[in-house]
């Protein structure tokens, strides 16, 4: 929990330089005043709670070094949702609860824009998102209308830990601070390929036989730590006729650097 409240308050902070933080501590004490009810309990996100046909879409406009970290920009859009409501847009950073970032609305091409802009001068501003993490760690984000009726979700990391080898593309995400539990997935293989899976944590090595999805897809959730140290090393490999394609990662105390 102190390396999600670390991020988290490195992501507030930031924010905050920017106006675009309203009602935070309220909301991450269980307040009720800042509209907290539109921001979803833990176990309500991700785009399967999308409303039916909205998504919720993002586009990088740029990054910046502050302090020696690298901050990533966005704006987000949102798509099959009415423009003509009211909502409100909050986070879910790893390690820590759900926040309340701003109320927002959309222009009629889906931006997201600010709720603090001003109607005079600037009625169209967006709302930006500015990131700074560790490689591999996810943000999620929402706007959810102020009736709750219409939502949609989206995710991002600024900092990918990737590989390529042939036709495959291997990411991870962190599920759980200091990577004790990542989530691999690679993509490219051949619909419903045969694979052995191989992952590692020091000298413990498992093996397993397995396939792709129907789109070529192989998704795997992994505990990396090792009982009785504190930190270590993690190895993955998956193996097909497609390609072979591996990972390896540390884990553990001091795993995690922001960038």
């Amino acid at each position: 929990m102190e390396a999600g409240n670390t991020r988290l308050g490195i992501f507030r902070t930031f924010l905050a330089l920017l106006a675009a933080i309203l009602c935070t501590s309220a909301v991450l004490v269980g307040a009720t005043g800042c509209a907290a009810q539109a921001v979803p309990p833990p176990d309500q996100w991700g785009d399967t709670h999308n409303s039916p046909g909205a998504t919720l879409t993002y586009k990088e406009t740029g990054r910046m070094l502050i302090v020696g970290r690298t901050f990533a920009t966005y704006n987000l859009f949102a798509s099959g949702l009415p423009a003509d409501k009211q909502y409100t847009l909050s986070t879910v950073i790893l390690g820590a609860a759900p926040v309340k970032i701003d109320d927002v609305h959309l222009n009629h091409e889906g931006l997201v824009l600010s709720g603090l802009a001003d109607p005079a001068r600037n009625p169209e501003e967006p709302a930006p998102i500015n990131l700074s993490g560790s490689k591999a760690e996810s943000f999620q984000f929402a706007i959810v209308s102020a009736d709750g009726q219409f939502r949609a979700f989206t995710r991002i990391i600024p900092f990918p830990l990737e590989s390529s080898a042939g036709p495959c593309h291997l990411s991870v995400e962190e599920l759980i601070p200091s990577y004790a539990g990542v989530l691999v997935v690679v993509s490219g293989l051949q619909p419903n390929e045969a694979l052995v899976m191989e992952c590692g944590c020091e000298k413990k090595v498992r093996k397993i036989n397995d396939t792709a999805d129907a789109q070529g897809i192989y998704r795997v959730a992994a505990s990396t730590g090792v009982k009785g140290k504190r930190s270590g090393i993690f190895e993955l490999k998956v193996m097909a006729q497609s390609c072979k394609i591996g990972i390896e990662l540390p884990w553990g105390q001091g795993s995690e650097r922001l960038q």
